[in-house]
């Protein structure tokens, strides 16, 4: 890659791309969509993710009662790398914890399904915006709103929300230079070109937090919202008395 090259894909990064990411279509599946499933698991392990997420779960529970039991859905889930570490922080911490991963590739849930067995961790295929997805304690969207425009993260966060008892917890992607030659980095070592194409894309259609706080402000929400390790947003969007 020449620099000019490299020069004009940063220029970019000024605001959010529109593009769409290969994984976004139903025909992108098998092995190179499992592929780019694995590189989010590694970047959430390696990246800061894992721990940021259960740091809002954390701070969302803070005045719940420990011998509650908690529900929590996992939108988007993938591959479900975060099914045991949920349950396992919540025994490690007295919360008995019923987890529920959504889905809405019918190969990456099959996955999912066969690489974790834990009690407690239920897997569905389904889209984020089905009006009978469950209604939980606590709902957690990683890594998941940056591949809608503005318009459907908005309609995404009202419609969470709503089937929400506690809190909406937000981990996605922050936008900048440094995160995108970060990325660029280590999409190297993928294998599938349209992996490392989405790896890439995904940076620049990530938010500002100021993006980000506005489009939950257009929600009609408040929030706890936070850069974080590795370039992420987090944040904490508590739900007023039902």
């Amino acid at each position: 890659m020449s620099f000019l090259q490299l020069y004009n894909e940063l220029k970019t990064m000024a605001q959010r791309s529109a593009e769409k990411e290969f994984m976004d279509n139903p025909e992108f599946q098998g092995e190179d969509l499992i592929e780019s499933f694995r590189f989010i698991k590694l970047v959430n392990q390696f990246g800061g993710g894992r721990m940021a997420v259960l740091n809002c779960m954390k701070k969302a529970l803070k005045n719940i009662p420990p011998e509650k039991p908690i529900s929590v859905l996992d939108v988007g889930c993938g591959i479900g790398d975060m099914a045991a570490t949920v349950i396992s922080w919540g025994r490690a911490n007295g919360r008995k914890i019923r987890y529920y991963g959504l889905e809405r590739s019918p190969y990456i849930i099959d996955e999912a399904r066969r690489l974790q067995h834990c009690e407690n961790i239920t897997f569905i295929q389904g889209d984020l915006f089905d009006a009978d997805i469950p209604e939980v304690d606590l709902t957690m969207i990683s890594m998941v709103l940056h591949h809608f425009d503005d318009t459907d993260v908005v309609a995404a966060i009202k419609h969470l929300t709503a089937r929400s008892r506690i809190a909406l917890l937000i981990n996605d992607l922050e936008r900048s230079k440094a995160s995108y030659l970060i990325c660029k980095l280590l999409a190297v070592g993928m294998r599938n070109p349209q992996s490392r194409y989405d790896a890439l894309l995904s940076i620049r259609k990530g938010f500002t937090v100021e993006e980000m706080q506005k489009l939950i402000q257009q929600a009609g929400c408040s929030a706890s919202l936070r850069s974080g390790l590795g370039w992420r947003i987090l944040g904490v969007i508590p739900m007023k008395s039902k």
